[in-house]
């Protein structure tokens, strides 16, 4: 689980970059290792912000790499990151602003932890996938909607390692959409990749999410989606620390609890979703002049096929909301003109003896009516 970090080097100037007398932006091209903020961005005021693939931001305490408070435009395309420290948020955009924010580089929010084998009689690791906290990719939150969209490009990665953590978080909810065809990586228990608790205005696209601890979940939405949910790429969660099962019974019986904890639903949907959910694949190439036939903002040639798999006892697909009724209107016409469309897969395997699997659970027991139009 680990991964190498670019280090940081002394503290460097913003760099700005103009054309001619029209300022641009602010762009960073050196490694930088105090927090960016876009409201003082440029020398004190406010600015767009970019990283570009050079460039980089390193912080050593807690709180945020590059916060958006003001209504600027952010891009990364270089580097964010954070080692061995709790409560730091790779992206912190605030509610209440008109912006875009966009992840096209690496955001690595992670800890020098690993995991050995403190018993090596039994020949497995031992401990909790992480130890640090409260831990965040990027994180929308504050007073009020954002008013844009948050995207996770083709191209960019979010990897956090820490408990109580998560990848991407939208808290009170964004009127454009929440763009994450990138892939979302997060080590540890009780997180999740994907966690949407605010509406969205327009569609959820997710990509690659993988996610390892004990009651974790790769895709949460709580919230009212207008439009759609696509994922298209690999999701996948489990509590287990080994997801293929040993050959022999003596191997079995040696696993400890830490290596049998269980996940919770690989994805979880408690909210309306306007559009319904599908489970994309790259459309055939009929055009060959239009790189995004099926319009979904991907590139079609990068677009995978859609899979969640969830391995454990939770279910793979899990909708329904207490005290609420939940609906799913129509992904579209045709073979799309229902509520669920799958043309990937929905894998659930309990994985270990007397773990029963369920790959789609609709409905929960007690809960509101769930309307799969």
């Amino acid at each position: 689980m680990r991964r190498s970090l670019i280090a940081a080097a002394a503290l460097a100037p913003l760099v700005i970059a103009a054309s001619g007398a029209a300022h641009a932006e602010t762009v960073i091209t050196t490694a930088v290792t105090t927090p960016v903020i876009t409201s003082k961005a440029n020398s004190g005021a406010p600015d767009d912000v970019k990283i570009n693939s050079g460039g980089s931001v390193t912080i050593s305490a807690a709180g945020a790499i590059v916060t958006v408070d003001s209504p600027n435009t952010f891009r990364n395309e270089g580097t964010l990151s954070a080692n061995n420290v709790d409560g730091v948020i790779g992206i912190q955009v605030n509610g209440g602003l008109k912006s875009t924010v966009t992840n096209a580089g690496q955001i690595n929010i992670v800890e020098d932890y690993i995991a050995v084998d403190t018993d090596p009689a039994d020949g497995d690791l031992d401990g909790p996938f992480a130890k640090g906290s409260n831990r965040y990719g990027i994180r929308e939150s504050g007073v009020g909607v954002f008013d844009g969209s948050i995207q996770n490009v083709i191209g960019g990665s979010i990897t956090v390692e820490g408990n109580t953590s998560y990848g991407v978080l939208v808290e009170t909810g964004v009127t454009g959409n929440v763009f994450t065809p990138g892939a979302i990586s997060v080590f540890g228990d009780k997180s999740v990749g994907l966690d949407i608790k605010g509406d969205v205005g327009g569609n959820v696209r997710v990509g690659s999410v993988n996610v390892v601890g004990d009651g974790d979940s790769a895709i949460v939405s709580d919230a009212n989606v207008t439009g759609g949910v696509n994922i298209g790429g690999a999701v996948a969660s489990t509590g287990y620390r080994y997801t293929s099962r040993p050959s022999t019974k003596s191997t079995i019986a040696a696993l400890d609890n830490d290596d049998l904890l269980q996940g919770g639903p690989g994805v979880r949907i408690s909210g309306d979703v306007g559009k319904g959910l599908i489970l994309s694949v790259a459309p055939a190439d009929l055009d060959t002049k239009n790189d995004d036939e099926d319009g979904d903002g991907v590139v079609d040639s990068a677009q995978s096929t859609g899979t969640i798999a969830q391995r454990g006892g939770a279910p793979a697909l899990q909708i329904g909301a207490m005290g609420k009724s939940v609906t799913f209107g129509l992904v579209g016409t045709g073979t799309n003109a229902y509520g669920i469309v799958s043309n990937g897969t929905i894998l659930a395997d309990g994985v270990y003896d007397n773990v029963a699997s369920t790959a789609i659970d609709l409905g929960l027991d007690g809960g509101g009516a769930v309307t799969i139009t």
